[in-house]
């Protein structure tokens, strides 16, 4: 298998936002890079923030793992699966968005998930 080499001259900073250097790894094959590529990850939180505070209406001050946002999304009609959830939540969290608790809740595997909270819950928003 052919591996791509990192471009010093264009290798990304600390600086640098995920979003400007993408979300594939240098060893990742062409296949992921080209999937990488394709995901709008804004988009994708933005859609994880509306699913956030749709559960928090319903559920005030209880929160929600990736796995609950991940079944939020299909029951209004958008597939995620759960690790990409996961993924956009950590976006979000260093957004300000959300923070993530010292509570845990089981996931789809019954394993202990974090529980995370908007952070400012909106009061009687859309």
């Amino acid at each position: 298998m052919k591996h791509r080499q990192a471009d010093p001259v264009h290798a990304p900073t600390l600086f640098d936002s995920p979003a400007e250097i993408g979300t594939s790894r240098v060893h990742d094959p062409d296949t992921s890079v080209a999937a990488a590529k394709s995901v709008d990850a804004a988009a994708r939180s933005a859609e994880v923030a509306r699913s956030m505070r749709r559960i928090e209406r319903n559920r005030p001050g209880r929160g929600a793992t990736s796995h609950e946002v991940s079944l939020d999304l299909q029951r209004f009609g958008t597939v995620m699966p759960q690790n990409s959830v996961a993924r956009r939540l950590k976006d979000l969290e260093d957004q300000g968005v959300v923070v993530r608790t010292d509570d845990r809740r089981p996931g789809a595997t019954h394993r202990q998930q974090i529980v995370w909270r908007l952070i400012d819950p909106p009061t009687g928003a859309p």
